[in-house]
């Protein structure tokens, strides 16, 4: 009989770690009572459909193996919101998970489930973040139980799910994940295309419910065999019409092959950053960081002494998000800026320098101000967080300084950034 993972699940998530949770996010008991119960599904489900392929299982085989899931290192959700930092460590090694796990779709679960259970899009973030280790953990310690953790074990285990998951997952669950059932997965629904791409529509047939073109049509084909004669001239308009439509669908085409460049291209960055690892401070203190983010890269530059301060060595943020086209911290930039924030006080002899960019997309004099404006805000934060402003300075750059070609929006996404420069150490 196979194993309900959604009630393992719900075992986790007691009264009191609810409230834990509730207290974290900011959000009241009953409707983070009624998030997680939709949270679980969603994480679960997602995992389940990305294994439904031989890549997909391949990939998140290796995401649960690389990141040490089913050991008894993580512990229980109780145990692990008991420590003083035990919520945001979660939030923090979930958060690039998430990414990976749901791709294109993260957005539509985040604001789904925030909807549902009437909590902010912050809130429902962090609560996906906080809950994805939690799931990748009990996935791998039952992959394990049936005779070893491999990948013919994960499908098998992940595949069996599907009724579990109907019967726990709200209405509109299988929609926001691009699935059109649980029972159906392995032929998920593609992401929408832009409305501006759209293909054109097929014409109407007589089920479409628009009964007055059984009228109208016979007129129009009388008409067609009427002015036949005059063939030689409608033949060029009928031809741009087929024309204008093979453009409009090879737009259509070329914009979803952009949407999945885009979907791989982010999935590419958060493995890049690497595992999350353990980075050690002055003060006692740990950082669980990605090996290769810019928490990691600062204090190994700063504990090298062979490495002097200079103006060419900068170390670009790789979790901090903005609203668009605004100064505006995203909540879920504070995992990261509490992490830097940790680092400043750990080395309380150095001083930095936060560098604000954009791309070159718009008027150059606005894009300077947003720059400024995003790393004054940045500083701030940082100020908020213990930091004092005497050993920070911010400035924008605008334009200035691309790290890459503005010709493709890969690269315009890269130039979009807020770095920081070691001014003293």
């Amino acid at each position: 009989m196979a194993v309900n993972l959604i009630d393992l699940l719900k075992s986790e998530f007691s009264t009191d770690v609810v409230s834990k949770v509730a207290s974290f996010v900011g959000e009241n008991p009953a409707a983070t009572q009624k998030a997680v119960g939709a949270a679980l599904p969603a994480l679960l489900g997602a995992m389940s459909n990305k294994a439904a392929t031989s890549q997909g299982a391949g990939e998140l085989f290796s995401m649960l193996d690389k990141g040490g899931f089913g050991t008894n290192q993580l512990g229980s959700l109780a145990s692990i919101l008991g420590g003083t930092s035990g919520a945001a460590d979660l939030v923090k090694m979930g958060g690039p998970l998430l990414g990976s796990l749901l791709g294109a779709r993260q957005g539509g679960v985040v604001d789904f489930l925030s909807s549902f259970a009437g909590i902010g899009k912050g809130s429902s973030s962090s609560l996906l973040s906080m809950a994805l280790p939690i799931v990748m953990n009990l996935v791998s310690k039952q992959a394990k139980s049936s005779g070893g953790f491999n990948l013919s074990a994960l499908t098998s285990l992940l595949g069996s799910q599907a009724p579990f998951l109907s019967a726990a997952a709200p209405a509109g669950l299988t929609t926001a994940l691009g699935l059109a059932s649980f029972g159906d997965q392995r032929a998920p629904a593609p992401a929408p295309r832009p409305a501006a791409y759209q293909s054109p529509a097929p014409p109407p047939t007589a089920d479409s419910g628009l009964g007055w073109l059984k009228w109208v049509l016979p007129l129009l084909l009388l008409g067609l065999l009427f002015f036949g004669w005059r063939a030689c001239r409608t033949e060029p308009v009928r031809e741009a019409a087929v024309t204008g439509g093979e453009a409009v669908a090879r737009a259509g085409d070329a914009a979803l092959r952009a949407g999945e460049a885009a979907v791989a291209t982010a999935t590419d960055a958060a493995n890049a950053l690497g595992a999350f690892v353990k980075r050690a401070i002055p003060g006692g203190i740990e950082l669980n960081v990605p090996e290769n983010g810019i928490e990691s890269r600062l204090i190994a530059f700063i504990s090298d002494g062979a490495r002097a301060v200079d103006e060419t060595t900068w170390f670009s943020f790789d979790r901090l998000e903005f609203e668009t086209g605004s100064a505006v911290l995203k909540p879920m930039s504070q995992e990261q800026l509490g992490n830097i924030a940790a680092i400043m006080k750990a080395f309380p002899q150095v001083e930095i320098k936060i560098g604000g960019y954009t791309d070159n997309v718009g008027d150059p004099a606005a894009n300077l101000k947003l720059s400024q404006d995003r790393a004054s805000n940045t500083m701030a934060e940082l100020v908020k967080l213990g930091v004092a402003a005497t050993r920070m300075t911010a400035e924008g750059y605008g334009e200035q300084h691309p790290v890459a070609s503005n010709d493709t929006e890969e690269g315009r996404q890269r130039n979009r950034r807020i770095d920081i420069r070691v001014s003293k150490k």
